[in-house]
């Protein structure tokens, strides 16, 4: 029989799911506290960083022995999010800079080459702030998104930035880079801020 515990206490389900799915569906409606969520699964030992994905989803719980589960409150989880942000947020600024001086120097294919991870590095610090902003809204869905407010506000930047390349005027793209792009980023930092301090309080 499957070994599971949550949070290092054994865990038995009068259920017998088959899969993963099923497990995780029956963990999160019947042990779970209400402010409690799922931040980490291990399957015999090795942690599943994707344990909500399709593929391990259809995992069949006759191929395991043992799942570990740790469960945390979700005002835990949010704020490790925000901590993580700030840290992804410092490292992009470094790569933008780094690829605007790219593109100055004349390294325009190496920057053309980067340029993509640090779009994709913002799209990943936006969503995890939204992420955050739901978990705190009262009404999700409902209540008007500081955050998709914020990027709104953003769009024309990245426009300009996407035109910029297109047209091939490196210099014009580092400047928009540099200094318009991380301005823009920066515009998130308070909104983070205000969400710790809810947070906190």
């Amino acid at each position: 029989m499957i070994d599971i515990q949550i949070n290092g206490l054994e865990t038995k389900l009068t259920a017998q799911p088959s899969t993963w799915r099923e497990l995780l569906r029956d963990i999160e409606a019947s042990c779970l506290e209400s402010n409690q969520v799922i931040a980490s699964v291990r399957f015999d030992g090795n942690e599943v960083e994707s344990f909500r994905e399709e593929e391990v989803l259809q995992r069949p719980l006759g191929e395991l022995g043992q799942i570990r589960i740790a469960a945390v409150e979700l005002r835990e989880l949010s704020l490790d999010a925000l901590r993580d942000s700030q840290k992804h947020l410092e490292s992009l600024a470094v790569a933008i800079v780094d690829i605007a001086e790219g593109f100055r120097n004349g390294n325009a294919e190496l920057s053309n080459q980067k340029l993509p991870q640090v779009l994709e590095g913002i799209k990943l610090y936006i969503a995890i702030l939204r992420g955050v902003e739901l978990s705190i809204s009262d009404t999700p869905g409902r209540t008007p998104s500081l955050i998709e407010r914020t990027l709104e506000q953003m769009k024309p930047v990245l426009e300009a930035l996407i035109t910029a390349q297109r047209d091939r005027d490196w210099p014009l793209l580092a400047d928009i880079l540099e200094y318009e792009i991380t301005s823009e980023l920066s515009a998130f930092e308070p909104i983070a801020e205000e969400f710790k301090v809810r947070l906190v309080h």
